[in-house]
């Protein structure tokens, strides 16, 4: 059965970004970024990302197209477990100087080393919006709504896959010129596409996730960011309901 291990942790993070003008509308983008954590009472979980990506931006008066390509490589206890590759394609266009509609898809094939029955193709596409305020503390808010699909590659495993729905909202406020709190909301709905072997029913999740915190730049280029984030999901299936509460506090260097 699935158990609940209390672990304190700690992480680094690394990137660095690149936007290089080859005309008055084009630009070249790129990123690569690592991200680590590791737990101090479970090491067996310690975690690793690298991401990598490439492509387009496109700018026209009010609108922007962006397309890049993508790649991500995810350790667990130094074991590459997840690795993907695929791409995203986003228009942007500014409703005016404060509003902003963002249509975007992306693309990724998953494949586990070693669980090879785990292999998917995931494919979302979205639609989010954004609008800056006037007024005391200069607030920001944000909703976006999702759907898509995970396919198993194996239809002999596809209760693995799944159909994910969701929406984010949240925003943020200029408490000081050097301090800024932020909030998210998020809820996803996923149904499983198979009938679970061990339990003869569909798996069907509801995922919760809140996350509130501050950003406080308290010299130039040095940024301090202590935040809480929870999530609760709850299954028809016992098994995989749980919640999870992680309390961090994060040191951001910008050269």
């Amino acid at each position: 059965l699935g158990t609940q291990l209390p672990s304190g942790f700690g992480g680094v993070a690394a990137g660095a970004s690149v936007s290089h003008a080859i005309h008055r509308e084009w630009w070249l983008l790129g990123n690569l970024a690592y991200a680590g954590k590791f737990n101090f009472d479970h090491s067996e979980f310690s975690t690793g990302t690298v991401d990598l990506s490439a492509g387009l931006r496109w700018n026209r008066g009010p609108n922007a197209l962006i397309a890049l390509a993508q790649g991500q490589s995810f350790n667990v206890d130094n074991t590459q477990y997840r690795r993907s590759f695929g791409g995203t394609a986003q228009w942007l266009h500014n409703l005016g100087p404060r509003q902003q509609l963002t249509v975007y898809g992306q693309f990724a094939t998953l494949r586990y080393p070693d669980q090879a029955p785990r292999d998917a193709n995931r494919a979302i596409g979205g639609l989010a919006y954004s609008q800056a305020f006037e007024g005391p503390y200069l607030p920001v808010a944000f909703i976006s709504g999702y759907a898509g699909e995970e396919r198993d590659v194996n239809d002999a495993f596809k209760y693995l896959g799944f159909t994910p729905a969701g929406v984010r909202l949240g925003g943020q406020l200029t408490l000081h010129p050097t301090v800024v709190g932020f909030g998210a909301f998020g809820y996803e709905h996923r149904t499983y596409r198979g009938t679970e072997p061990l339990f003869l029913t569909t798996r069907r999740d509801n995922q919760y996730d809140l996350t509130v915190g501050l950003n406080y730049v308290f010299t130039p280029k040095w940024t301090l960011r202590p935040q809480v984030a929870y999530t609760r999901v709850v299954s028809n299936i016992e098994l995989n309901t749980y919640d999870r509460t992680v309390a961090s506090v994060a040191l951001r260097r910008d050269f």
